[in-house]
């Protein structure tokens, strides 16, 4: 689904953020996404890169971890969200 895609990502860029690259590399992978995910790569990118690079293997993959499930939840919540907007849009069209 698009939420498990974006925890994917969210974790692809916590460990790369958590193994030293440097934020400029990690934004150049921006410009291969669709135009339309580019700005949403470049926010999960600053996010990532303000939070702290962990010494221990343990603590990086921790934080990855971390890392992915904040944007897959955030994503489901935002789809509920929606779909109860929707509903009530609908709801109200049909009064």
């Amino acid at each position: 689904s698009w939420c498990e895609l974006q925890g994917r990502v969210a974790h692809q860029i916590m460990s790369a953020r958590q193994s030293g690259v440097k934020i400029s590399k990690t934004l150049s992978t921006v410009d291969d996404m669709p135009a339309s995910y580019q700005p949403a790569g470049t926010e999960m990118i600053m996010a990532a890169y303000k939070e702290t690079q962990w010494h221990s293997e343990s603590a990086r993959a921790d934080a990855a971890q971390r890392f992915s499930e904040k944007f897959e939840v955030g994503c489901i919540r935002s789809m509920i969200h929606n779909e109860k907007v929707r509903a009530l849009k609908a709801q109200n069209s049909e009064s």
